[in-house]
């Protein structure tokens, strides 16, 4: 019995077989382009406060407490807060507007910011900026809530 015409493997009337791929397929594959010193500079730069601001965020959120007297909430004594009265108002807002999902952002903010360090990559095309904007965005609202659950 023979296998069906589908099944067999059968020459492409231009002459290439299966397994040619042309010149732009492989496009994607190539390095980044190389950035200058001043550029990779004011990169690291960014990274380096991305990573300090992401560390504040995480500081903040984990020593959240509700009985820290903010501008909303009346508390009981002194802030319990690791970074005093500005991380128990910055914990409150966060809390508030994202829940257990500022966790999620803290962790985020450090990641963006280490990739930055460790991969300097040119700044790429507004519409490369958009859908990775979307994608934090997303990722985000997404993360808190699944951890709204909690």
């Amino acid at each position: 019995m023979t296998p069906p015409p589908s099944a067999t493997y059968a020459e492409h009337d231009s002459g290439f077989s299966d397994f040619d791929i042309g010149a732009d397929r492989g496009a994607g594959l190539q390095e980044p382009p190389a950035l200058s010193p001043g550029d990779a500079l004011r990169r690291a730069v960014g990274g380096l406060a991305l990573c300090g601001l992401g560390a504040v965020l995480s500081l903040a959120v984990l020593s959240w407490s509700p009985f820290d007297p903010t501008g909303d909430t009346a508390g009981l004594g002194k802030v319990t807060n690791w970074l005093g009265a500005p991380g128990a108002a910055l914990s409150n807002v966060l809390m508030q507007v994202l829940g257990w999902g500022a966790i999620l952002l803290s962790v985020m903010v450090v990641f963006v910011g280490a990739k930055s360090l460790l991969r300097p990559t040119p700044r790429g095309s507004r519409w490369e900026r958009a859908r990775r904007g979307a994608w934090f965005a997303g990722t985000l609202l997404c993360g808190a809530a699944a951890l709204s659950a909690l």
